[in-house]
């Protein structure tokens, strides 16, 4: 689940301030200093997350609904979600929608050219993983 290939990225809120750990973001306010509670205040609000600037990722988050955990009060949790995140340096939104594209192509015997020993046919796209997401949200501070 998500990516391991640690890439430059930000964090923008709905005014536009960004917050940010890479070295080419310097004046951006250290995202290791901001919990989520101080990007979104209330259910409906978004950010956006930035990453990889040479593939362009752009994800929308929306905080849709707060519920108090009675099994870790104060941390994050994924009740629901929706396909896999993308393998790292699959070309961006661009090269993943390819990617999608071979591998829902049953008549193909191998994924193509750059897919090809790359991938090795251990992504499927449909599979959602709650609790490696739960895992990974551990770690962020609230």
């Amino acid at each position: 689940m998500g990516w391991a290939i640690p890439s430059p990225h930000y964090f923008e809120d709905r005014h536009g301030a960004r917050f940010s750990t890479a070295p080419a973001f310097a004046s951006m306010t250290d995202n290791r200093k901001a919990t989520l509670w101080s990007i979104l205040h209330r259910v409906g609000e978004r950010m956006t997350y930035h990453l990889g600037f040479e593939e362009d990722w752009e994800h929308e988050v929306e905080l849709e609904t707060v519920l108090e955990s009675r099994k870790r009060p104060g941390c994050a949790e994924c009740l629901a979600g929706k396909r896999r995140c993308p393998p790292d340096d699959c070309g961006g939104p661009f090269g993943f929608r390819d990617l999608l594209h071979a591998i829902a192509d049953q008549r193909r015997s191998k994924l193509p050219g750059a897919f090809h020993g790359w991938l090795e046919g251990r992504f499927d796209p449909a599979v959602f993983e709650p609790m490696a997401v739960n895992s990974a949200l551990r770690r962020i501070k609230v």
